[in-house]
């Protein structure tokens, strides 16, 4: 059985970090005698054309993997078969786009999917990179409003239409930014208490503000702590070659972002800090934000919303949200959720329609009555629990 990893990654939380590190890290290590003698430099502007094509990397030589993938990926495993509580309502939940979960149909293609479920290979050993949802939302945002696929700059509506996003308040609510991180996240916390020798959640923060204990911890979990001589110098190296300093350099040099995906020129790597998001929202809207995460029992207060050296910050005065505010925020969500999945399906069936025989349609017309109706039944039962 092949010995496989996956650092699975929340949009914006630390993806190019992850690839150019561990790619660094292995190109020193195979040709460390040379790097060690001055004789080697390695080339990651030959190599961003390849990182940008696939999610996929051996690391024999540093970590005895045969297989390490790094994508946006939902945790694998996490079905019907765990028996999580709010498993049918965390269906419900819509994503943005399907890059949230992009690297799962990639995957799919390039190993047994099944390797990387930690309910069927106990050697499987998953990283989940995650972000404080607030500055999540404000990085995500200008990123898709920069993006080259007009896809990331545009959102449907109930009506199946599409619309361009007005602003960061309509990319959280009304493009189901709000939503796909809870999707993402929620998997990843519920598997983590299931499996806890075979997932680490790791936070953005901590990644950024300690990469050296970061990456460290992250290839001690893999099974390879870089504790030799030779291997804590080319550990330092890579982390040298990889900050943020080195990447937002290389992307003046390239003129364009690291992934390739910006328009005129623009970068993926900013000069950001933890807690940028305290001049983009309102209290109402924390106030929501807090509100709809409720919903799976996710809080704000669980994530770290400031720079640990700046003044404290919490936001426990959201504990006293009236209830029948809170209310009002969640049942204004859910009843969004159903109505661009029905939005989705509709967008779906219409085009199947148009190209297939009356025939085949008449069933998949009868499938989006059905989904309509599931919806409708789970908001129901949301509305009893709350």
């Amino acid at each position: 059985m092949p010995k496989i990893s996956l650092i699975s990654t929340l949009p914006k939380s630390g993806t190019w970090y992850s690839k150019i590190f561990f790619w660094h890290y292995e190109q020193l290590l195979s040709n460390s005698e040379a790097y060690l003698r001055g004789n080697f430099k390695p080339d990651i502007e030959s190599a961003l054309h390849m990182l940008r094509n696939f999610n996929e990397s051996e690391h024999r030589n540093s970590m005895d993997i045969d297989k390490l993938y790094i994508a946006h990926v939902v945790c694998p495993g996490f079905n019907e078969s765990v028996n999580d509580p709010l498993y049918q309502q965390w269906q419900t939940l819509q994503f943005p786009i399907t890059g949230y979960n992009a690297g799962e149909w990639q995957f799919r293609d390039l190993v047994d999917w099944n390797l990387l479920n930690p309910a069927i290979n106990p050697d499987v050993r998953i990283v989940y990179l995650y972000r404080n949802p607030l500055d999540h939302f404000v990085s995500y945002y200008k990123h898709a409003q920069n993006h080259a696929d007009k896809k990331y700059r545009l959102k449907i509506l109930p009506n199946g239409m599409q619309a361009p996003i007005n602003n960061l308040h309509d990319f959280v609510f009304g493009w189901n930014g709000l939503s796909g991180f809870i999707k993402h996240y929620y998997a990843f916390r519920q598997m983590r208490a299931l499996f806890p020798k075979q997932i680490l959640l790791m936070s953005h923060e901590q990644l950024t503000t300690d990469p050296h204990h970061s990456f460290h911890d992250i290839l001690s979990f893999f099974g390879a702590p870089p504790d030799d001589p030779i291997k804590k110098q080319i550990f330092e190296a890579a982390l040298s070659m990889s900050s943020k300093s080195s990447l937002m350099r290389l992307e003046s040099k390239i003129g364009s972002s690291v992934a390739g995906d910006q328009m005129s020129g623009g970068k993926h790597v900013h000069d950001s800090f933890i807690g940028a998001w305290r001049t983009h929202f309102s209290d109402d809207e924390i106030e929501a934000i807090e509100s709809v995460m409720n919903l799976f029992n996710i809080t704000l207060n669980e994530f770290t919303l400031h720079n640990p050296e700046a003044e404290s910050m919490n936001l426990k005065w959201l504990d006293d949200i009236e209830p029948i505010k809170k209310q009002r925020h969640q049942i204004a969500f859910l009843q969004q959720q159903m109505a661009l999945a029905g939005a989705g399906i509709v967008a779906e069936l219409t085009n199947i329609m148009s190209s297939r025989s009356w025939r085949v349609t008449a069933p998949l017309r009868a499938f989006g009555r059905i989904s309509n109706q599931l919806y409708n039944q789970v908001l129901c039962k949301y509305k009893k629990t709350i």
